[in-house]
């Protein structure tokens, strides 16, 4: 996890990523009760760009295995106060190669994208406390409702502005009008890790390892992350399964970081092949400079 004002279906997420997380903020205050910061896209400048190798599998009608890779590439186009604009490129990859032609599109997002009404009866001072990798987190909770009357949505989230990814916990609930049937969709996000190493390229990278269950009456959805705030973006990784009341499996998903920038002409050229970027080649091995190449 791209934006989720805790997205019903989710699985719709993923071009955005985990930095369409939920923000919470009076529109017109200098001080925002959810600062920019704390959006994965938010401690960045425009050309800031990351690009993921998805891999989908669905089945057909008779249950033959369905594969589609894609390759996208996000690109923060724009960025003020108000919000940003992300350049979004799809190309679908045959025999591991993208084709020339990309599917795109530019999509603006607010960086907090629930209103100050949605809040104002939610009390200001309400804090718990979560242990979260042994460590004992104080947060900020609000409590909030969304949807029409008799199809509300009820939120629960847990804020922290001095732990990653800041939204440590999260539980969203519509019950159902049926006796006996206790919801039409229950979804709950969880941190299972905070300060995991991974190593990318040359680069060893702090990320956080995130769970969200998503329950409906008909299908069960389980996503894996790992989100880093040194990531354009945040997606390190991400892994989602569907599966039927049964548990058959309906849909699986993975995506992974292929590389990344801070800059738009570093992924221009990481584009056509050329070797000009912020770091060196994600997923490739670093060979050591001969001895005698240093002098």
């Amino acid at each position: 996890m791209a934006h989720w004002i805790w997205n019903l279906l989710l699985l719709g997420s993923m071009l955005l990523g985990p930095g369409s997380r939920v923000g919470h903020a009076i529109q017109d205050s200098p001080e925002p009760l959810i600062p920019r910061k704390c959006h994965v896209w938010g401690a960045f400048g425009e050309g800031a760009w990351s690009r993921l190798r998805v891999t989908s599998e669905t089945r057909d009608d008779l249950g033959n295995p369905l594969q589609v890779q894609r390759q996208v590439v996000r690109t923060l186009h724009k960025v003020n106060d108000a919000g940003y604009t992300l350049h979004l490129q799809s190309f679908k990859v045959v025999e591991s190669r993208p084709e020339n032609e990309a599917n795109e599109q530019f999509i603006e997002n607010p960086w907090y994208v629930t209103s100050a009404d949605l809040l104002k009866d939610n009390p200001s001072d309400v804090q718990r406390t979560l242990k979260v990798s042994g460590q004992e987190v104080q947060c900020q909770v609000f409590e909030y409702r969304v949807g029409p009357e008799g199809q509300q949505v009820t939120h629960q989230d847990f804020f922290s502005k001095n732990v990653f990814p800041f939204f440590l916990r999260r539980i969203a609930l519509k019950p159902s009008p049926v006796k006996d049937e206790p919801f039409i969709l229950s979804q709950e996000y969880d941190i299972l890790e905070v300060d995991v190493p991974v190593q990318r390229g040359d680069r060893l990278i702090t990320a956080a390892q995130t769970r969200t269950l998503l329950k409906t009456a008909d299908a069960t959805t389980v996503i894996l992350e790992l989100v880093s705030p040194e990531i354009p973006g945040g997606i390190l990784t991400k892994r989602t399964i569907v599966r039927d009341k049964e548990g058959v499996i309906l849909r699986r998903e993975t995506m992974e970081l292929e590389d990344f920038g801070l800059r738009t002409d570093a992924a221009e050229a990481e584009r056509r092949g050329q070797r000009f970027r912020e770091f060196r080649r994600l997923g490739r091995p670093i060979r050591p400079r001969q001895p005698e190449a240093m002098n």
